[in-house]
């Protein structure tokens, strides 16, 4: 998964766990700010900070399914940092046949407890 790029040529994408919305990354996006870093998305799951679509049906499922989506709107190479519940959706896809594996430069996860 390492293109040989550097960090700044990647996004960074943040997927936070529940019940936490988004701004959980604020402290961490200001430090990697302050560092220069950039391109730094974060992404926050249906119901969580954002709306749910209609027909929403919250299952696991639908979490990974929407996180692909997410993850296959972005160009170029991915590091992906995901916490909590976002690491199940991160495992549940399964990295090794995710449409998107090949642009995964990095996989960070954090489980709470």
């Amino acid at each position: 998964m390492d293109y040989g790029l550097p960090m700044s040529h990647s996004t960074k994408v943040f997927v936070h766990g529940v019940p936490e919305t988004s701004a959980v990354w604020s402290p961490l996006v200001d430090e990697l700010s302050t560092r220069g870093v950039t391109n730094i998305v974060l992404l926050s799951p249906p119901g969580f900070g954002t709306p749910s679509p209609a027909g929403w049906g919250a299952s696991m499922y639908d979490y990974r399914d929407w996180l692909l989506n997410e993850l296959d709107n972005i160009d170029g190479p991915i590091n992906l940092v995901a916490h909590d519940w976002g690491t199940g959706y991160l495992f549940d896809f399964g990295p090794i046949f995710c449409p998107v594996k090949h642009r995964l430069k990095h996989l960070s996860h954090m489980i709470s407890g």
